[in-house]
């Protein structure tokens, strides 16, 4: 349930404001009140869903603003939190990472979604798993709103052969199978910098697209 709750806010934040129907989320499960109200908390410590003590649940709007504060935040911990989870990296997972990359750099038209997210994931996920600031870890997981906007660029218009984002992650990787883990790090950052860049682009191509249907549990805030 959770991550079927997650998809469909994934879509709707591109698009607008909306507010969650709690117990039209609970109907749509055929759950009770409360189970639905528990995703919506796990949620809200994931950055998905808002709310205070008085408010109702909230979720988007995805603004520029929104994704420069995430990205400000990542480029601050990312590279440090790579340049220290980096040694328990395993050689041969390192090389299926650049196995995947080079994979897709050879592919031509739009590249499947699951690949472009798999890659994403391999470097912001994966990579950084061994970091054992677990508080740390828990702020970088809730400043996902440019892999969010990536991953739905995919599914609505689609990402074809990228050589200059390719590159950056090969040049990552490649710095990591060598054991540079201070030029990794540095080239994470700029990839991060570059990465922001190219996420407003694509908000901005996303934000004149018709609003798709979103779950029933979802009103839109005027």
């Amino acid at each position: 349930m959770i991550a079927s709750v997650e998809a469909a806010i994934m879509v709707a934040i591109a698009f607008g404001h909306y507010r969650v129907d709690e117990q039209g989320l609970a109907d749509s499960f055929s759950v009770s009140r409360p189970v639905a109200r528990e995703v919506l908390w796990r949620l809200r410590e994931s950055g998905l869903v808002e709310k205070n003590l008085h408010s109702s649940w909230l979720v988007g709007p995805v603004t520029a603003q929104a994704i420069a504060h995430d990205r400000e935040v990542r480029m601050l911990l990312e590279p440090h939190v790579l340049k220290q989870s980096a040694p328990h990296l395993r050689h041969e997972e390192l090389a299926a990472m650049r196995e995947a990359v080079s994979g897709a750099m050879a592919m031509e038209g739009k590249i499947p979604r699951d690949v472009i997210e798999g890659i994403e994931r391999d470097l912001h996920v994966s990579c950084l798993r061994h970091f054992d600031n677990k508080r740390m870890s828990q702020i970088l997981h809730g400043c996902r709103l440019p892999m969010i906007v990536d991953a739905l660029f995919a599914q609505f218009i689609g990402i074809y052969r990228d050589e200059s984002t390719f590159a950056e992650h090969l040049e990552i990787i490649d710095r990591l199978l060598a054991g540079a883990f201070e030029d990794a790090a540095a080239s994470h950052a700029a990839h991060l910098h570059n990465e922001g860049r190219r996420t407003l682009d694509r908000l901005k191509v996303l934000s004149v697209l018709p609003e798709p249907e979103v779950a029933p549990y979802l009103q839109r805030i005027v």
